[in-house]
């Protein structure tokens, strides 16, 4: 049978992985990544939204806000290693100006993404 789930009832929070470019290694730009997921009061974790795409920053952004937008993610979290930081630098910028969507997070790095997604809402 299936189980119901409430959007209500998670903790709902949207990470992006921006590309670095590695197109004289590749010969491909790298993709940046979006994923927004929800997590029960049972540490049950729903992925609810993905987007992955070699495109530009623009892009990027429609469609971090769109996923804000649709499941209004308590926080969105952006991996800021190395030239990553200044991604996330515009990425704050723009939710600052254009949106009260949620708190940005720019510290992450691959370990800090799961304390993120376990954190209890606010």
């Amino acid at each position: 049978m299936p189980r119901v789930i409430r959007l209500k009832n998670l903790d709902i929070v949207t990470i992006y992985d921006p590309a670095r470019s590695r197109e004289s290694e590749y010969k491909a730009l790298a993709r940046h990544a979006i994923l927004t997921a929800g997590m029960d009061s049972e540490y049950n974790v729903y992925v609810l939204d993905t987007w992955a795409m070699r495109t530009s920053l623009d892009n990027v952004l429609i469609e971090l806000e769109r996923q804000c937008n649709v499941w209004n993610p308590r926080v969105v979290g952006v991996e800021s290693v190395a030239a990553q930081a200044a991604v996330a630098d515009i990425c704050y910028t723009w939710i600052s100006m254009r949106h009260n969507v949620a708190p940005l997070y720019t510290d992450l790095n691959p370990a800090s993404i799961a304390l993120i997604i376990k954190s209890t809402s606010s």
